[in-house]
């Protein structure tokens, strides 16, 4: 596959030239400087929002335990396992 410049691969992505280069630092692959190879930066774009959605899920869940049970109640809990955490790693 052709390499394309930050540009085509921001409008791929749909986000601006600047993300691209923070991306990059992140983990995003590329092939050259200023080079990118858009299936797999792509490919590794999808992967990157499962985790910060799934990052934010569990942030969420421990949010509302916190309020519910007040944090010393929730932290003190050491060996309870969040159940969507669980989940997740069936």
């Amino acid at each position: 596959m052709p390499t394309v410049d930050v540009t085509k691969v921001a409008k791929f992505l749909n986000v601006t030239p600047r993300r691209v280069q923070q991306l990059v630092k992140e983990g995003m692959p590329r092939d050259a400087r200023g080079q990118y190879n858009p299936i797999k930066c792509g490919a590794w774009y999808v992967r990157y929002l499962q985790a910060a959605i799934e990052k934010k899920t569990f942030t969420a869940i421990q949010a509302a335990l916190t309020q519910a049970y007040g944090f010393r109640a929730y932290t003190e809990k050491s060996n309870w396992k969040c159940p969507m955490k669980v989940a997740l790693t069936r």
